[in-house]
């Protein structure tokens, strides 16, 4: 088994016992031993971060973070993953445009460009929904070129004024924009 799915199976059990001991702790929560327990797993599991984030970059690859807030109800499977894909679908959108010159009018992304961006799952974390993504980088080839285009994409999911969105436009391309308006309307 390679470092990095040790790392990421022992993540995920990891994970399973911070919530089992946040469990324990709503139950007994006077009880100091039970604070000392989650306090060790917590801790244990952020070493375990740690350890994943440097050997996913020995491998050439950068890991992403990404948590869906929950409002107050279940997330769906196909909520859940259409959210996911969508946020692909922006970041590799966004990519191209910088890439292709963001005039394009449909959000029909290059074979390269899809190549180039394709995120892979990693590990879910605890609280909420989130999941922890990978992405090939060959810093020496086009690793900047990644990072602006994920820079961007935050960028453009975060907008709130006008102008602010118009120059994004004027960088990303129209289709990403209609891909982040339709993503912030969906409900997992």
């Amino acid at each position: 088994m390679s470092k990095l799915a040790e790392l990421q199976r022992d993540l995920q059990e990891a994970s399973a016992a911070v919530a089992h001991a946040e469990r324990t702790l709503a139950a007994h929560p006077n009880v100091p031993s039970v604070h000392a327990t989650l306090r060790t797993i917590q801790n244990r599991r952020a070493s375990l971060e740690e350890q994943f984030f440097a050997a996913a970059d020995e491998l050439g690859l950068d890991a992403c973070g990404y948590r869906i807030e929950m409002q107050g109800h279940t997330v769906s499977i196909s909520g859940l993953t259409a959210v996911l894909g969508t946020f692909q679908k922006i970041f590799t959108t966004v990519y191209d445009a910088l890439e292709r010159g963001a005039k394009k009018k449909a959000a029909k992304n290059s074979d390269r460009a899809i190549a180039d961006t394709t995120l892979g799952f990693a590990y879910s974390f605890p609280g909420s929904v989130g999941v922890m993504m990978t992405l090939a980088n060959d810093r020496h080839l086009f690793g900047a070129k990644l990072d602006t285009a994920m820079e961007k994409t935050f960028d453009l999911i975060r907008a709130n004024e006008l102008e602010e969105l118009q120059l994004l436009t004027d960088q990303v391309g129209l289709p990403s924009v209609r891909l982040v308006h339709q993503w912030v309307g969906r409900k997992c």
